[in-house]
């Protein structure tokens, strides 16, 4: 798989990691809850062959109140609140959640998932979900793929590897 590095800037922040060759941007949004949402389904191998996967990041801004829980329990949260949500949706006829582990990530807490699920059609998908911290910032960076795929499982791991998370010093 070829990569680049992509940088995302939100409020003060700024996610750099390795994402798969691309020349379509990644779109971004405000979902209802106030957070930033980067999306992007247009990835293509060394040969420009389409890549059967998306990236979704969703970045959680540091709060600005001084009462904000221990990091450690927010990651908790969002990765139950997350948990929830992926396994009482109607998408996905069956669904596991195969990895569920805290970390740290460049010397901050991190959370890391692997989320299974089969649709009525036979077809499979797998999401590697990362939620990284810094300081009291938190990035949930989704890399989503069929699981026909022979070039995404060997790449996803590097790819949520890769990501940090600093200060924006340009913003």
């Amino acid at each position: 798989m070829s990569v680049k590095i992509g940088e995302f800037h939100d409020r003060g922040s700024v996610l750099t990691m390795d994402i798969p060759s691309t020349d379509t941007p990644f779109a971004k949004s405000t979902v209802r809850t106030g957070d930033t949402l980067f999306v992007n389904n247009q990835f293509a191998n060394y040969y420009k062959t389409p890549l059967a996967m998306a990236m979704m990041l969703l970045h959680f801004p540091a709060k600005d109140d001084l009462q904000t829980k221990p990091i450690n329990q927010s990651l908790d949260e969002m990765v139950e609140g997350f948990i929830d949500s992926v396994m009482t949706s109607q998408n996905g006829y069956k669904k596991e959640v195969r990895r569920n582990e805290a970390l740290l990530q460049n010397g901050f807490p991190a959370r890391r998932l692997t989320v299974w699920w089969s649709l009525r059609t036979g077809r499979e998908t797998i999401g590697e979900v990362l939620f990284l911290s810094y300081k009291n910032d938190v990035w949930c960076i989704q890399v989503i793929y069929d699981t026909s795929d022979p070039i995404i499982p060997y790449h996803a791991a590097s790819l949520l590897d890769s990501a940090v998370i600093r200060t924006d010093t340009e913003e």
